[in-house]
């Protein structure tokens, strides 16, 4: 298996992204088109206040086989009530009649400030112009066009061989700010939108593997799970935030399903993509100056070990420390212990890189100077070991700077 910080095109794939002028400059309206219908799973926002274009994705991805993706940046098309439904229901009827394919063979995506009405005048022209647009090699123009206040687009790319064929599973993502995706394949249809802030999290994987639907949807909550639900910027999750596995089965291979013997290596391969998009999003999030590793290990349950995890990631005093390059540990401990999760006091260590903090549950003495200078890194980690059980999860998070404050507090909701 082979890793690119690059999107590399699968095979019966193509692109475009274009500007429709919802935003003031830039592309913004971005296509990702299957020349045949593809197998998919997708994992969805749980925010029970989910945007008009949640609801029809869901709708269409469960009904049909996609083929087509249309994504616009600029406006969530959130609390926009029936019209804003009408509108992402436009999106994808539009996008159809140019491609001449079903209207519920399209899936719909928005990401921007939330309670403004969506331009459907702009974008509907910007679609003709998209599909007139399309080309293989364009997976970065719908990288940048998705991009919100993110600084830099996000891709990455897996190849690897099947039954002598050789298979590619690309990515493209955006994230910068509100960020903590909370994504699971869905059990009812959201009924309501709300008023807010500007972000989220999408994500949009492509294949021309084959393989059957169950399996895709194994694959994909397993490694969004690990990768995408366990990042946090500022702990608010996002009413758009969903993450798309489209497999169109052109590379030739066997159909991998469930219990395969290609279904590790299929589940490694998008693991690995999703989580070189997820570590980008957390790198590019807003005003972050350290990209921060927190693992809990030793707990009773999974669970438990990510509730530690998010808590530690999710703490202001915590972040701020660490951008004011301080080892605050106490913030730390404070932060396990306020989780919610059972633990034994007199059992607990914690590390940042290889330097021992605290072991059974008190100080220790360390080489402050050394201590000084890791802090200083752009890149941290810290370990924390409950001693109780096996069970271990990680989370991604960054710091908290003064340009956070300051891009927040300017930005236009």
């Amino acid at each position: 298996m082979e890793y690119f910080d690059r999107f590399i095109p699968p095979k019966g794939f193509k692109f475009a992204g274009v500007e429709s002028g919802i935003k003031s400059k830039g592309k913004d309206l971005g296509l990702i088109y299957s020349e045949m219908p593809a197998k998919s799973a997708a994992v969805y926002t749980t925010n029970k206040m989910a945007a008009a274009p949640i609801k029809v994705s869901i709708e269409h991805q469960m009904a049909s086989m996609p083929q087509a993706i249309i994504v616009n940046s600029g406006n969530a098309n959130s609390a926009t009530g029936k019209k804003g439904l009408a509108d992402a229901y436009k999106m994808a009827s539009v996008t159809a009649k140019k491609l001449g394919i079903e209207e519920k063979s399209v899936m719909v995506a928005s990401t921007g400030i939330i309670g403004e009405k969506l331009p459907i005048a702009k974008i509907e022209p910007a679609i003709n112009e998209a599909v007139h647009s399309l080309g293989v090699n364009k997976g970065y123009e719908v990288a940048e066009a998705i991009m919100t206040t993110d600084t830099v687009p996000k891709e990455a790319s897996v190849q690897f061989e099947i039954d002598n064929q050789l298979i590619t599973v690309s990515g493209i993502a955006k994230g910068s700010g509100m960020i903590a995706p909370d994504m699971h394949v869905p059990q009812e249809m959201p009924t309501a939108v709300p008023a807010g802030r500007q972000a989220t999290m999408l994500a949009f994987i492509v294949t021309d593997l084959r393989a059957n639907r169950k399996l895709l949807r194994k694959v994909i909550e397993r490694a969004a799970n690990l990768t995408f639900n366990s990042i946090t910027v500022d702990g608010d999750t996002s009413t758009n935030d969903m993450c798309v596995l489209l497999a169109n089965g052109t590379a030739g291979n066997h159909k991998v399903s469930i219990d395969d013997k290609n279904e590790e290596l299929v589940y490694k391969a998008v693991l690995k993509v999703c989580s070189a998009l997820a570590k980008k999003i957390v790198k590019d999030a807003e005003g972050a100056t350290k990209f921060i590793t927190v693992k809990v290990k030793g707990a009773q349950t999974e669970e438990d070990a990510k509730a530690i995890a998010k808590s530690i990631a999710n703490s202001l005093l915590i972040k701020t420390a660490f951008f004011g390059q301080d080892a605050n540990w106490g913030r730390i401990v404070a932060a396990i212990g306020y989780s919610g999760v059972d633990i034994d006091p007199l059992k607990l260590g914690l590390s940042l890189g290889e330097i021992e903090l605290v072991k059974n549950g008190l100080p220790v003495k360390f080489a402050s100077k050394e201590l000084k200078e890791y802090m200083k890194r752009d890149e941290l980690k810290m370990t924390i070991d409950l001693k109780l059980k096996k069970a271990e999860t990680t989370v991604w998070t960054a710091d908290l700077s003064y340009d956070y404050v300051k891009i927040n507090a300017e930005y236009h909701t």
